[in-house]
């Protein structure tokens, strides 16, 4: 059977064609427009499959290069950093090679060791050079400075016993102390009173009774061994110490009425960490008179002698009375009047050492009550 075409038909077949080519201008115009071939994934499925796939590839390329651009960045800082350190060792070299070969006298000798020790400050500052925030020589642990200088803080001489200054090795200790730490009676500590070392010592208290029968000296030890029982997770050991007539080493006769924080672990060695005290409590959280609110590091190292005694305990004249610090011949005098208290004698040492100050980079100071304290700038050892 043979279908009738009528013109109806053709009309419409007419404008159905019109119509697509319409359409197909519209869209030629679009993408003329636009610059893009389509719109919607929907209009070419295949192609916008092409499409998110040299996206990725594109984003994977920039991605590619820019790890290259900062790989070749940090490459050429790290190159720089090594020809500075090269420059620093070929002048330690010389030096040395001097020293070794030439007939020089004890303040050419010293002028030379006090350049080693720039030398060496030097060199660890460039071990430390950050590029973008990260240590360009931190490895794996960019974020951390990978070379700590560590001095040695020596003193000698026949003087020290009649001073009262300490004898032994204390490497690398770090001490903040609080005096009156804890009054007699109840306490009480809430979390987050007393955090060291990012650590959160926790809450506790000590209850007592009316009239109370709790010491200082018990409530001081009470927080010590809290403090300690954490020794494990923040490199602090905790000990009580009696002021004004004891010790830090040995406490005295008196009430424990304070605590001494150092970075020593259990069995008594350096743990090479900082103390940093934070928390609500600090100071003066439920009667505890806390620490101060500092951060002690490697670079502040501290060491605190025996305490001084009272009255003319001797003038110390060199060099009959020989004292060294870090090798270097401490030769001003020392006078102690009979009314001294031992506070005065201990400023009075403070006074001499300081004198020295420029050139072993140790500084004196005392605590108010007849201690000497001294403090490096680098870490230090004293024996």
């Amino acid at each position: 059977m043979i279908s009738r075409i009528t013109s109806q038909m053709q009309n419409r077949n007419l404008l159905a064609g019109i119509t697509q080519r319409q359409q197909n201008i519209y869209t030629a115009q679009n993408q003329v427009t636009s610059g893009v071939q389509f719109g919607r994934p929907s209009e070419n499925p295949f192609g916008a499959s092409r499409v998110l796939n040299d996206t990725q590839g594109i984003a994977l390329q920039q991605r590619l290069r820019e790890n290259a651009l900062t790989a070749r960045d940090f490459s050429y800082a790290a190159d720089n950093e090594l020809g500075q350190a090269a420059e620093v060792l070929n002048r330690a070299r010389e030096l040395t090679i001097r020293a070794a070969s030439e007939a020089l006298n004890e303040q050419q000798i010293s002028g030379i060791a006090s350049e080693i020790d720039g030398l060496l400050e030097r060199l660890t500052d460039i071990a430390n050079t950050t590029h973008e925030g990260q240590f360009l020589f931190g490895g794996f642990q960019s974020n951390d400075p990978p070379f700590r200088i560590e001095k040695n803080l020596g003193l000698e001489g026949t003087g020290l016993n009649l001073l009262g200054l300490n004898s032994g090795t204390f490497r690398t200790r770090l001490e903040t102390a609080a005096l009156t730490t804890a009054l007699p009676g109840s306490f009480a500590l809430q979390g987050g009173d007393l955090i060291l070392n990012g650590v959160d010592i926790g809450a506790f208290s000590a209850l007592d009774t009316l009239p109370p029968s709790r010491t200082a000296a018990q409530n001081a030890q009470t927080l010590v061994h809290r403090i300690n029982a954490k020794t494990a997770e923040i490199g602090i050991t905790a000990r009580a110490v009696a002021f004004p007539t004891g010790t830090f080493d040995t406490p005295g006769a008196a009430p424990l009425e304070g605590i001494v924080l150092t970075n020593l672990d259990a069995n008594g060695q350096p743990t090479q960490r900082d103390i940093r005290v934070e928390g609500r409590g600090v100071p003066g959280a439920g009667g505890l008179n806390l620490f101060r609110r500092e951060t002690l590091s490697l670079a502040d190292t501290r060491f605190t002698s025996l305490q001084i005694g009272a009255g003319a305990i001797g003038n110390v004249t060199p060099p009959g009375d020989a004292i060294t610090i870090n090798g270097i011949a401490l030769t001003t005098p020392m006078t102690f009047l009979a009314t001294n208290t031992p506070e005065q004698n201990a400023q009075e040492i403070a006074r001499a050492i300081n004198t020295l100050s420029s050139q072993t980079a140790v500084y004196a100071g005392t605590d108010g009550n007849g201690f000497v304290t001294l403090t490096s700038q680098r870490p230090v050892t004293v024996n």
